[in-house]
């Protein structure tokens, strides 16, 4: 498979501003995208005793939920905003954001970025995972195949298992796993940044050609 490519200004580290502990997503407000899973598992580590510095951890939740921008609409965003409301304000729910300087700052800043898709067929090669591993943020996937192009679990990041009877506690085990070991978040960025260089635009258009070039002869 050919992937997307990923614009330079996700690369650009040499001006990398302080990281905050802050745990990221980036994505249409839907269903299929798990959100609430992120949210409920953000929502028992608060509630936990034992998770060092838990309280200066924040989670930003960044896109559409209105139908006409790929979102579920209003109904969905209430209950996600019911479990928002009950973390506090540690949880921000912000909106979308169209601006890509803006997007890329986001990703800077922060040191985890969770997708936590469910769409068993509806994702191809998911785009934010790529730009936040390009950014240098530890990321957290789904078991679906298609991050197996890029995420090799404990290595370039980090999988939890979405099908299971309660995967919001395997995806806070991966949270707290991190929240706790801020020198695993730090090799995990590292290693997810070398395989989204894989992703630069010069890279994927050599391969574009080549395979325009295949299909010719």
């Amino acid at each position: 498979m050919i992937g997307y490519a990923i614009p330079p200004a996700y690369f650009k580290t040499d001006e990398q501003p302080q990281r905050q502990k802050t745990i990221l997503f980036v994505g249409r407000i839907a269903r299929e995208k798990g959100i609430e899973l992120l949210l409920k598992a953000f929502l028992s580590l608060t509630r936990e005793e034992n998770i060092p510095n838990l309280s200066d951890w924040k989670l930003r939740i960044i896109g559409p939920y209105d139908i006409t921008q790929g979102g579920d609409g209003n109904g969905y965003f209430d209950e996600l905003k019911k479990i928002a409301d009950a973390i506090g304000a540690a949880c921000e729910l912000v909106g979308p954001v169209f601006v890509q300087q803006t997007l890329v700052d986001e990703y800077r800043a922060a040191s985890v970025f969770v997708y936590p898709s469910l769409a068993e067929t509806g994702e191809a090669l998911p785009l934010a995972p790529l730009e936040a591993m390009a950014a240098g943020c530890a990321t957290i996937v789904s078991n679906l195949r298609c991050f197996d192009d890029y995420i090799t679990d404990g290595v370039s990041g980090l999988k939890f298992d979405h099908r299971g009877s309660r995967p919001e506690d395997d995806l806070a085990d991966k949270l707290a796993r991190l929240i706790a070991d801020p020198e695993f978040v730090q090799r995990l960025a590292a290693n997810g940044n070398s395989s989204a260089q894989n992703y630069q635009a010069p890279i994927i258009a050599r391969k574009m050609l080549d395979d325009f070039e295949a299909l010719v002869r």
